[in-house]
């Protein structure tokens, strides 16, 4: 990841902890704000482990005093959200699960790293309006390229999109 993906990543995150729960009050999305922000004060932008994030599963290999290390993004937001995971009894024994506030944050992190420097479609649930009432200067062309049909500025705000 370069530092300017990492500055798209982190902007994207906090814009949609802002803007893109237009239902949560403003101090959920504060709290939600807050927790994105606290993510990034673990990941440094110029870190060897920021610099080999590929995407949300994987990375390259980075070596930090002889010991060799792969960062994996969703491991390290399900530390950060650890706290608001409960267990849920499913038919193979019990699993982790995670509250709405933990799943709003999460949303932010990987919809940015996915627009930022893997386009995986990741992400459910916002439309065209959500985006821009993240942008309201307009969206930026890193934003927009790539979707299918494009979006443009006669694009309905309720329309959905994959981020």
């Amino acid at each position: 990841m370069t530092p300017e993906q990492y500055d798209r990543w982190k902007d994207f995150a906090l814009r949609m902890a802002r803007h893109a729960f237009p239902e949560a009050t403003p101090a959920r999305r504060a709290k939600i704000e807050a927790s994105v922000e606290n993510f990034f004060s673990w990941h440094e932008r110029d870190s060897s482990e920021t610099a080999a994030v590929v995407d949300w599963d994987s990375g390259e290999e980075y070596e930090v005093n002889g010991y060799k290390y792969r960062p994996c993004i969703c491991d390290d937001v399900s530390s950060h959200l650890s706290e608001h995971y409960h267990e849920r009894e499913t038919r193979s024994g019990f699993e982790p699960r995670g509250n709405k506030f933990e799943s709003q944050v999460s949303c932010c992190i990987r919809a940015g790293l996915d627009l930022a420097s893997s386009p995986s479609a990741g992400v459910l649930g916002f439309t065209i309006g959500d985006l821009r009432r993240m942008y309201p200067e307009g969206l930026p062309r890193w934003v927009i390229e790539g979707f299918e049909p494009p979006i443009t500025t006669e694009t309905p705000d309720d329309a959905g999109v994959w981020l």
